[in-house]
């Protein structure tokens, strides 16, 4: 019982009532018995229920957290629910695997859930987490690195970068530890704290080129020690006993191919979300908004803070790049043009520095959660080739060999077949971490998809409040609930 109730945390909205039906909330990588809690208060309000908010370590494996669930007594009602958020969902079906007979799953309802893994996973250990940090450094902040000289227009960036940052101030003052989040993190810890130490005291651009020096010299040295404090505390350091979460989490790791081949018996629902482009960066919006705010409810969290510090970066990154452009264009006559190279220097660092805003940092993110995916397109040309005695270059079939050398002898001529191969970057529907096949892999699962909502905004959405209530209602569905 003691082993009980250190797992099982009861929402202040619900007591326990025997002719209630139990449903179990579980939370996913570094959740705790809060995570869920916007969803269960609205539902324990609603429905006859018992909520239930089982904690687990996350950090140390999918094996270990369902040992830990083992201690809880799921045959306390018949047709209990358990409704489960990202890994949660995994350490669910990895319970049930292990579980004995009358301890299994009555009903799961995963949201969310990695079921064929996260490559965001496997990030860490192929380069490319570090790969999008050093774009993130070099070519987002390439402009402000290379200006040298005032810009007229630095007091509206400073305006409106501040106006974003502004939203978060308490955020910011109370929250700078490089390992607070998953994905928010190094946009949560040192970029926030070290930009907005300087956007704040910002004077000129010789002082922003300093600032952002000292920024880019020192998340840079210490590039490789965030990795791997991120990786570590996160997913937890890895021991022959308790292999990382990180590892399990991977696509086609040895417990995601066997989940895989695990039948659920159980009625099962997956529901899946996902979100308008640029999901990667609306998701880091959700994230900062939820640090936020006190204790945000059903429909209160937003996905564009993130995107709206990007635009405003982008915006006054082009206005400061047409503002070189014009020195540049002036400077020929003052200057005998010796310094058209350096505002054509600057110019294009503000472009490059825009582009990777308002495209490249999204590309870079995706890449890291494994969301891009390649198609190859194959195209077969026929075109006349000179094969008669002459150069290397009419040999190969160049395209600018005189008309008076066909004419000279036109039997040298003749129709060759080429195939060509294109290869085009595309990209998966996804909640803004998992894409929307994982999410959905679940096999034997009636599949509810949730438009407009991330990864984050699921623990609180509208769109799968209505698609929950949609089960709720339904009396010739399991998971139908009596109201109150």
């Amino acid at each position: 019982m003691l082993a009980i109730a250190a797992l099982l945390t009861t929402s202040v909205t619900a007591q326990y009532n025997p002719t209630y039906r139990n449903v179990f909330w579980f939370h996913g990588v570094q959740g705790d018995v809060n995570s869920m809690k916007a969803l269960s208060d609205y539902f324990s309000a609603q429905y006859k229920i018992n909520s239930y908010h089982p904690a687990y370590q996350s950090n140390r494996g999918l094996v270990y957290a369902a040992n830990q669930w083992n201690s809880i007594d799921f045959g306390q009602q018949p047709n209990d629910i358990t409704i489960a958020h990202s890994m949660g969902g995994l350490v669910a079906r990895q319970y049930d695997r292990q579980a004995i007979s009358n301890k299994k799953l009555d009903g799961l309802i995963t949201l969310c859930s990695p079921h064929q893994g996260a490559e965001f996973a496997n990030s860490f250990d192929n380069g490319k987490v570090r790969t999008m940090f050093e774009k993130s450094i070099s070519d987002g902040l390439e402009g402000y690195s290379s200006m040298g000289h005032l810009v007229g227009n630095l007091a509206e960036y400073h305006e409106n970068v501040l106006r974003v940052f502004g939203q978060y101030d308490s955020y910011i003052r109370t929250r700078t530890a490089i390992t607070h989040n998953i994905v928010g993190l190094f946009f949560g810890g040192v970029f926030y704290y070290w930009t907005t130490s300087f956007l704040v005291n910002l004077v000129s651009a010789s002082e922003v080129n300093d600032k952002v020096n000292m920024l880019k010299n020192g998340v840079a040295s210490s590039l490789q020690t965030l990795i791997g404090r991120l990786a570590g505390f996160v997913f937890g350091s890895q021991d022959e006993y308790h292999p990382a979460s990180k590892d399990d989490l991977k696509p086609n790791s040895p417990i995601i191919v066997t989940l895989g081949n695990t039948a659920l018996t159980c009625p099962r629902i997956a529901i899946s979300c996902t979100e308008e482009y640029p999901a990667g960066i609306r998701f880091l919006g959700s994230q900062l908004s939820l640090m936020s705010q006190n204790s945000p409810g059903i429909g209160q969290i937003s996905d564009g803070n993130f995107l709206s510090l990007t635009s405003a970066i982008v915006s006054d990154s082009r206005k400061c790049r047409d503002e070189y452009a014009s020195w540049y264009r002036s400077a020929s006559w003052w200057s005998l043009g010796l310094l058209n190279s350096h505002y054509r220097d600057k110019r294009d660092a503000f472009n490059r520095q825009a582009n990777f805003w308002d495209n490249g940092f999204e590309r870079e993110y995706q890449k890291c959660l494994g969301s891009i995916y390649y198609t190859t397109e194959t195209f077969t040309i026929t075109e006349l080739e000179w094969v008669c005695s002459g150069s290397a270059a009419m040999q190969a079939g160049s395209p600018f060999i005189p008309t008076a050398v066909k004419d000279y002898d036109p039997n040298c001529w003749q129709w060759v077949t080429r195939t060509y191969t294109n290869t085009i970057e595309s990209i998966h529907t996804n909640d803004g971490i998992v894409i929307q096949p994982s999410q959905e892999a679940l096999t034997g699962a009636s599949i509810i998809r949730i438009p407009s909502t991330n990864h984050e905004q699921a623990k609180r959405s509208f769109g799968v409040v209505n698609a929950l209530e949609s089960r709720f209602d339904d009396q010739n569905n399991y998971f139908y609930i009596p109201r109150k």
